[in-house]
């Protein structure tokens, strides 16, 4: 029996199609390790300098939270002034890799009316607007003490 090039054509495209869901499958099975968390966290009102995490959100649960989330975090306005003086930050945000067991960024935020003030690192202060500081609110579940 010979095969014309139409059955050929659709034998090979169903083939590829096979072949591509058996990996998507193959993959969403195997990798279920996230490469991502988010921990929220809030300063302990009763035993001072340590940190309650109340919410952890990683890319397997929920990547669009994680992707939007850095999104704000690298898309925010550097500024010049030192905020240590404005006491305990609202929320603590610390993006890990669980595989490298290792912390990308620990955050110190301050909400405030205009949006919010964010400490990225030691000598490193931005700011987020009003609307980005409400998606942030609601991405991270943000509990007002």
């Amino acid at each position: 029996m010979k095969l014309g090039k139409k059955h050929k054509l659709i034998i090979i495209m169903g083939l590829s199609i096979l072949v591509f869901f058996g990996g998507l499958l193959t993959g969403k099975i195997i990798y279920k390790v996230p490469t991502r968390e988010i921990l929220v966290g809030y300063d302990n009102l009763e035993n001072d300098g340590q940190i309650v995490f109340r919410n952890k959100i990683t890319d397997v649960d929920d990547q669009w939270t994680i992707d939007n989330l850095q999104q704000i975090l690298l898309t925010s306005k550097q500024i010049e002034f030192d905020y240590l003086t404005r006491g305990k930050p609202d929320v603590h945000i610390l993006i890990n890799s669980p595989k490298t067991f290792g912390t990308l960024t620990h955050s110190e935020i301050w909400f405030n009316e205009e949006g919010a003030l964010i400490k990225m690192s030691k000598e490193d202060y931005r700011t987020i607007n009003k609307g980005n500081s409400d998606s942030l609110k609601k991405m991270i579940d943000y509990k007002s003490s």
